[in-house]
Order: C-alpha cells, then structure tokens, then sequence
C-alpha cells in the first residue's frame, strides 16, 4: 500500500520541487551578476522526463512545467512552452537513436540541450524583431548556461535519481522490493 501511494506522490512531487525551483531561481537570480549563471530547473526536469518516463507521463510534466515558466517569466506566450517541448522531443529522440544511460551521458545530452534552448530562444527573439546586437553578445553567454546547468544537472540527476527510488519509480527500487517479499517467504 505504501509502496503504491509513494508511486502516486511522485507526479505531484515533480511538479511541486518544479515550482519551488522556480520560485528559487527568479528569487535568488536576479541580481545583476547571477543572472547571467541563472539555472533552468524547468529544462533539467524535462530533460530527465525524456529520458526516465513514458512519453506521455513525461509530456504531460513537461508541459505543465513549461507553463509555470511562462507564468514566471516576461517572455512572449508560448515560447518557453516551444523550447521545453522541443527539448523533451529532440531528447527522447536521441534517447532512442542511442544509447544515453550513464549519468555523464546525461549531463552531456544536458549541455547540448540547453545550448540548442538558448539559441531557439535567440532565434524565435529575432523573429519577433528583437535588435540584433545582443545576439553576439548573446552566444558567449548560451555558451556559459549551458556549462553552468551541465555542472548543476550533475548533482540534481542524481537527486531526482534518489527520489524515483524512494517512490518506487526506478526499476531498480522495485526489483529490491520483490525480492525482499521472495526472500521473507515460507521458505525461508
């Protein structure tokens, strides 16, 4: 039983840490100088989604994160929620065509997606007619993000990694429970 209400608690669980990741980063990163090593919280979560859920568990939370980013955020409607999406897609995508398993193939994958975000983000800005000068400023500091959520992404892959095996997300977690109940048989 506990076992299947921890399952539950997962999703909302994601969400919740999401918007307290949220509420930290626009908090907290604000200033002038860490603004510019600002994390994603929202990217490194559907990045983890593609790689760790189905495709419609991790759809539905990517969606649902990327628009508590737009809500948080000044930008254009809809452009974060594009970006996300993409980077759910284009993950999972190469999730398949791969194989991405290891916690520095993660955090690889990560530095290269959240590079591609930033320049979808500076290409869909230049479509809406934003000035082009600060693009070349711009790409030095894609360059940047992208190393900072790749160091960061180490450390919350593992502590996401944590929470799917107290929820009993993770095969792993679930295996160990089984044969716990096999090995406190009668047989024994």
């Amino acid at each position: 039983m506990t076992r299947l209400v921890l399952k539950t608690l997962n999703f909302p669980g994601l969400i919740l840490l999401t918007a307290a990741a949220l509420a930290v980063q626009s908090a907290l990163f604000s200033p002038w100088p860490l603004r510019y090593l600002q994390p994603d919280a929202v990217a490194i979560l559907c990045i983890w989604c593609a790689f760790r859920r189905n495709f419609t568990e991790g759809g539905i939370l990517t969606l649902i994160s990327g628009e508590m980013a737009e809500i948080h955020s000044s930008a254009t409607q809809g452009v974060h929620l594009m970006g996300y999406m993409l980077v759910y897609v284009s993950v999972r995508a190469a999730d398949r065509l791969f194989v991405l398993r290891t916690l520095k193939s993660y955090v690889i994958v990560s530095i290269l997606a959240i590079f591609g975000l930033k320049l979808f983000n500076m290409l869909v800005g230049n479509m809406l007619g934003m000035p082009a000068n600060p693009t070349k400023f711009a790409l030095p500091l894609a360059m940047l993000r992208s190393i900072v959520q790749g160091g960061l992404g180490f450390w919350i892959y593992r502590w996401l990694e944590k929470l799917d095996h107290f929820t009993y997300r993770s095969a792993e977690a679930g295996r160990a429970d089984d044969d716990e109940l096999l090995l406190d048989g009668d047989a024994f």
